[in-house]
């Protein structure tokens, strides 16, 4: 009986080291998230600029950028995306679908900080459709611009004339 009771009084501590285990305390990430650069909006506009002008279907938008973090990594990233032509396939006909590219700037522990894209290998019907996205401006107006340049016959026209100039009139 001596037993049972030091074992019932036992009880309570050993729910209130068990409670202090399982709380989360929060734990600073591994690596900071690299900014992304000033201009990042008109770097990779034009980046995307002959593409979207050749394959766009409708207006171009973007995400805002946010934070990720992994045990092994952080990077910032954001979306864009614009409707495109589905070519019909055996079992869908043509419609109109959404690209959606991810572009990133990352540090992690096997690559040093990197700012890239990553692609989906096929267009889809929906891109992300849970975050808010806002129009893609500069690249609508580079796309534009290629668009005039290439009307006027030109075979090398310039969709932004010096780093730092902004897309938009």
């Amino acid at each position: 009986m001596e037993t049972a009771s030091r074992l019932r009084a036992l009880v309570p501590l050993l729910l209130l080291l068990a409670a202090a285990g399982c709380a989360t305390r929060p734990v600073p990430p591994r690596f900071a998230a690299p900014p992304l650069p000033d201009d990042y909006r008109n770097l990779v506009g034009v980046y995307l600029t002959p593409e979207y002008e050749r394959d766009g279907r409708g207006p171009a938008e973007i995400s805002a950028p946010a934070e990720v973090h992994t045990p092994a990594s952080a990077s910032t990233a954001f979306y864009v995306r614009y409707p495109v032509q589905i070519e019909a396939t055996l079992y869908a006909p043509a419609h109109l679908g959404m690209r959606c590219i991810l572009v990133e700037n990352r540090v992690g522990v096997s690559s040093p900080a990197r700012f890239g894209m990553i692609r989906k290998p096929e267009d889809e019907d929906s891109c992300q459709p849970r975050l808010a996205f806002t129009p893609y401006t500069e690249l609508m107006s580079m796309a534009d611009r290629l668009r005039a340049c290439r009307a006027a016959g030109e075979t090398r026209c310039r969709v932004i004339d010096r780093p730092g100039e902004s897309a938009t009139p």
